[in-house]
C-alpha cells in the first residue's frame, strides 16, 4: 500500500506586539514581533521537510528562537551544503521564529532527492541553531525535533517498546516493532512513516524511499520518531544500543534459505547443539607476532545470532603482541585466563591507559578506541574477550595504514619515512592473497 507524503500547515493569528523590527538577509525578509515572554521558556528546534507542496523546490520550514544571527548562519550553512536558497519570509512571534525556505541543489537547480542530504540539511540546521540556544539541546532526544507529537493519552500497559530497521534486499528495508497494542496503532505507525520524507509502506512493514532501501540516516530518523511516539518512560530503552533488540527468544539461521538475509528456522527444530560451541578449546594459528585469535561470531556459532554478543579467544607466545587495533561497533571486555599481559588503550586526547593485568583480572576497552596487548610474562598467556555486538568489526592500525592503497607520498609525509622504508612496511603488511 503506497502512502503519500503529508505536510500540514496552519494560519497563525498574531496578537498585538510592542516592538516591530524589519531586516533583510540575502533577500529573505525578516519581521520580528516582540512581546513579553517567560524568561525560563526553552524553545524547541523543529525542522520540517516538505517534498510535495512544490514541484521544483524542497521546502524547509524551521521553527526556533528569536535570533537574527541564527537566520544568517542558517542560510550560510545551507549554501555550504551546495544548496541554493530562494527568497522566504521569516516571522517571529514571541520567542518562536517560523521560517520557510525554498531550496534547490546549486549544481542542478532541482529539488533535493537524496535522503542522506535531506537529513544532513535537517541536522545541519538544528546544530547551527543550537549555537544560539544551547539550552534546547536536552530536548532533541524527543521526536518533537522531527515534528512528531506524542499521543495525549497512552495505554496503561507496562510493555517495553523495541524498534529496529533491517536491510531486506536492495529495494526495501524491514521495520520490526514490538510495543503495547492500542486502537488505531497501525494507522498511527503508517502516518509516521508517510510523514518522514515520503516513505512507502507495504505489507509486513517493508519500507522504501523512492524505490530503494533506507539508508542509515533515514533509518535512524524513522526509529527515533517511532520510538518517541510509542515509548513509555518506565520502559524506554537506550536509543544507542549497539545491536537491535530481538523480537524472538532466539533466532537460529535457516541455512537452507535462498534469501541473502537468512530467516530464523522454526524454533521447534532447534537443538541444544545450536547453543554450544567447542571451537575455542584450543588456540588458533599463530602469526609472526606471536599472537593467535579465534573469533566466535554467529557465522560459526549459530546460537549467537540476533543476541547482540560475540567473543574471541586470544593466545600469546612469550613476547607475543596484539597490534594496536580497534572495534568500530563494540566495547570489549578482556578476561585473563592465564599469564601476564601488558594491556591498554588510547583515548581521543591521546592519553594512554595501560597496565599489566594478570590471571583473573579484567580490562575494558571502550568502543572505537585503539587498544593493544603484549605478553610480558615468562610463559604463554590466554585472554577471553567478549563484545556487546554480534559484529564488532576489527581494524588493525598497521594493516589499515601500510596494507591499503593509501598514496605513498602521503605516508612519507605523515610518518617521516622514505620510499624504501614505506615499501618495506607495505611488503610486510600486504594482504595475503
Amino acid at each position: 500500500m503506497a502512502i503519500a507524503n503529508a505536510f500540514f500547515s496552519s494560519s497563525i493569528i498574531l496578537p498585538r506586539f510592542r516592538n516591530i523590527a524589519h531586516a533583510s538577509v540575502d533577500g529573505v525578509d525578516s519581521i520580528s514581533l516582540t512581546s513579553d515572554q517567560d524568561p525560563d521558556y526553552v524553545p524547541m528546534p523543529i525542522v520540517l521537510i516538505d517534498q510535495d507542496s512544490d514541484s521544483d523546490s524542497t521546502i524547509v520550514q524551521v521553527s526556533f528562537g528569536d535570533r537574527l544571527g541564527a537566520l544568517i548562519d542558517t542560510m550560510k550553512a545551507l549554501k555550504d551544503l551546495g544548496l541554493d536558497v530562494a527568497k522566504g519570509t521569516v516571522t517571529t512571534e514571541g520567542s518562536v521564529t517560523q521560517t520557510k525556505f525554498f531550496i534547490t541543489r546549486l549544481a542542478t537547480g532541482r529539488k533535493v532527492e537524496d535522503p542522506d542530504l535531506l537529513e544532513r540539511i535537517r541536522l545541519t540546521i538544528i546544530n547551527n541553531l543550537l549555537k544560539y540556544h544551547p539550552e534546547s539541546s536536552e530536548r532533541l532526544a524527543m521526536g518533537e525535533a522531527f515534528g512528531i507529537k506524542a499521543p495525549a493519552k497512552k495505554l496503561d500497559v507496562d510493555i517495553a517498546t523495541h524498534i529496529h530497521v533491517r536491510d531486506d534486499g536492495p529495494k526495501k528495508s524491514l521495520l520490526c516493532i514490538e510495543t503495547a497494542d492500542r486502537p488505531g496503532l497501525l494507522l498511527e505507525i503508517i502516518k509516521i512513516m508517510a510523514d518522514i520524507n515520503g516513505l512507502v509502506a507495504k505489507d509486513k512493514f517493508h519500507v522504501s524511499y523512492r524505490g530503494a532501501a533506507l539508508n542509515s540516516s533515514l533509518s535512524q530518523v524513522l526509529v527515533n520518531c517511532l520510538r518517541y511516539y510509542l515509548r513509555r518512560p518506565e520502559t524506554d530503552e537506550d536509543i544507542l544500543a549497539s545491536d537491535p533488540d530481538s523480537v524472538h527468544d532466539f533466532c537460529i539461521p535457516n541455512t537452507d534459505s535462498s534469501s541473502s538475509i537468512l530467516p530464523c528456522k522454526n524454533s521447534s527444530l532447534a537443538t541444544v547443539e545450536d547453543f554450544v560451541f567447542s571451537g575455542v578449546k584450543n588456540p588458533g594459528k599463530f602469526r609472526k607476532s606471536g599472537f593467535s585469535a579465534m573469533a566466535v561470531t554467529s557465522s560459526v556459532f549459530p546460537g549467537l545470532n540476533t543476541l547482540g554478543v560475540s567473543l574471541v579467544r586470544a593466545d600469546f607466545d612469550v613476547g607475543g603482541i596484539n597490534v594496536p587495533h580497534f572495534h568500530p561497533r563494540a566495547t570489549e571486555i578482556a578476561y585473563v585466563l592465564e599469564g601476564r599481559i601488558y594491556s591498554g588503550f588510547v583515548d581521543s586526547e591521546n592519553q594512554v591507559f595501560a597496565k599489566v593485568i594478570e590471571q583473573g583480572e579484567v580490562m575494558v576497552f571502550p568502543k572505537g578506541l585503539v587498544h593493544f596487548q603484549m605478553n610480558v610474562g615468562k610463559s604463554p598467556a590466554t585472554i577471553l574477550g567478549s563484545f556487546n555486538s554480534q559484529n564488532p568489526g576489527l581494524v588493525r592500525i598497521p594493516l589499515a595504514v601500510f596494507g591499503s592503497e593509501i598514496k605513498e607520498e602521503l605516508l612519507e609525509k605523515a610518518f617521516g619515512l622514505n620510499s624504501k622504508e614505506i615499501g618495506k612496511m607495505r611488503k610486510r603488511f600486504a594482504p595475503k592473497g
